[in-house]
């Protein structure tokens, strides 16, 4: 009688080692030393955010890289997820490579906006529903502006979403004598994206940034 008890002892312990040392196995597994633990992984958005930046920089943003890391480290940001500048430098990134983009996305590259995607501002209101070649058409106004206050906003864009050209060099310059388009934030029409003059590049203006 005292060796089966033994036996089932034994197992009972050896039950216990394996459980033990097996803890969180699948978690091991997908993820191999604990890479980003406690870390939310990083998902697309289905309905995406766009805000405006509480700050100001000048023409000269560190490129279109240094605009996104200012859309990452703005305070406005609406939650921990990746936001890109709504920005054009006429190479780099672009809604397409045509003066208009409501309807081609030929040479489209980096563009922060993704097709038929709804986005809303940081008060949870639709602003617009993208259209097929990740634009809109301004012919139908925003449902709601980005923000209700005027704020001015470098964008690089034409009022079809093209490249306009004025970027204040790929926005590296802030010097008074290069230019920079901006458009107008509490608009829900084409100057949006785009106002005539342009402005200096050593002026001030807030940034588009969009969560993707």
């Amino acid at each position: 009688m005292k060796r089966p008890l033994r036996a089932l002892l034994a197992v009972f312990v050896l039950s216990l080692f394996l459980g033990c040392n097996n803890y969180h196995i699948l978690d091991k597994l997908e993820n191999p030393g604990g890479v980003g633990k406690g870390m939310p992984p990083t998902t697309p958005c289905t309905t995406c955010f766009i805000f405006v930046t509480n700050t100001t920089s000048k023409g000269n943003l560190g490129g279109i890289a240094g605009a996104d890391s200012k859309c990452m480290a703005d305070g406005a940001r609406p939650n921990n997820s990746v936001y890109k500048a709504l920005l054009s430098d006429g190479s780099s990134r672009m809604a397409c490579s045509e003066s208009d983009c409501t309807a081609d996305n030929t040479g489209q590259s980096d563009w922060v906006i993704k097709p038929m995607t709804q986005y809303i501002n940081a008060n949870g209101q639709n602003v617009f529903y993208s259209n097929g070649y990740a634009t809109y058409d301004f012919a139908v106004s925003f449902t709601n502006p980005v923000v209700a206050t005027l704020y001015y906003v470098w964008t690089g864009l034409n009022a079809s979403w093209g490249s306009s050209g004025s970027n204040c060099t790929a926005w590296t310059d802030d010097s008074t004598g290069n230019f920079g388009e901006y458009g107008t934030s509490n608009d829900v029409n084409s100057t949006f994206l785009f106002t005539s003059p342009t402005d200096y590049c050593g002026g001030s203006r807030h940034l588009y940034c969009v969560e993707q």
